[in-house]
């Protein structure tokens, strides 16, 4: 058994006649009759006809035939193009397939390969003289990698929301109607004093007028409405005043977490109004 393997590189590294014939006759002794088989015709065909050696070959070559297994490999339905099959390390093409092919006996492995097929194998016993048939059927088909998910796009920068606006104090506001309601006890003072002013005047030209009634008397009287007509102003700033200062120092106590309210004042012919907006 160990010559086989030198018998083999020697024919490998320098090819000759001689050494193929006894690399045969050594295969043909460990078993393996197909090979021994092969390169029994491979030597006959490189004999030249007067070589004593021919009718060796061919007593072998016919003593081997009748022992040769054979595999047959066929092609499944449906199998698809570039379907091969690897006989142990001999790689078999559609050429192979559907013939009665030598092989020797023993344990084989066959594998069945085809594009976007997972592979297939198959092992099997061959005995001498055994003829079997090998359907070559590719294996499932290859899981495709499934894509990456989809990577969303980074979510716009949100703006932040403006702050509202401050809130008025409440202190502020009821600070304002102290200075309001100042202004209008301001008035209230400044209208007795103008009251105290005309009541003097009246009294004055009654008095005129009652004893001699002097050239004066005309300009006191003029001097009288005015003092009068001031004295009605100061009434309204000292209501206004006072009304919208006790209005303001309310509701910047009632109101310290809402909104600041509006008030405003006016005063018409007659009348005092007083005008404000809450929320």
């Amino acid at each position: 058994m160990e010559a086989c393997p030198k018998f083999a590189e020697s024919q490998r590294l320098d090819p000759a006649v001689g050494t193929l014939l006894n690399l045969a006759e050594c295969q043909e002794h460990i078993g393996r009759i197909a090979s021994a088989w092969e390169h029994w015709r491979t030597s006959l065909d490189q004999l030249p006809p007067s070589d004593s050696r021919v009718a060796i070959a061919k007593e072998h070559i016919l003593a081997l035939e009748p022992r040769l297994p054979h595999v047959t490999f066929v092609l499944a339905v449906g199998a698809p193009e570039g379907t091969h099959v690897l006989r142990d390390k001999v790689d078999l093409r559609r050429a192979s397939f559907g013939v009665a092919l030598p092989i020797d006996p023993g344990n084989h492995t066959f594998t069945f390969e085809a594009p976007g097929h997972e592979p297939a194998k198959r092992t099997e016993r061959i005995v001498e003289g055994q003829s079997l048939t090998v359907e070559v059927e590719p294996g499932p088909v290859e899981a495709q990698p499934s894509a990456p998910a989809p990577v969303p796009p980074p979510a716009p920068a949100l703006l932040a929301a403006p702050s509202p606006p401050p809130k008025p104090s409440s202190s502020g506001l009821r600070t304002a109607g102290y200075v309001v309601g100042s202004v209008g006890v301001a008035g209230f003072v400044a209208a007795a004093v103008t009251g105290a002013l005309v009541l003097h005047e009246k009294s004055e030209a009654n008095t005129d007028c009652l004893v001699t009634c002097n050239s004066a008397a005309p300009g006191d009287v003029s001097t009288g409405r005015t003092m009068l007509a001031v004295n009605a102003v100061m009434w309204g700033v000292g209501i206004a005043g006072v009304g919208a200062g006790a209005a303001m120092i309310l509701l910047g106590g009632k109101h310290a977490d809402s909104s600041a309210p509006s008030v405003t004042g006016a005063i018409l012919p007659g009348a005092f109004v007083i005008r404000g907006s809450f929320q």
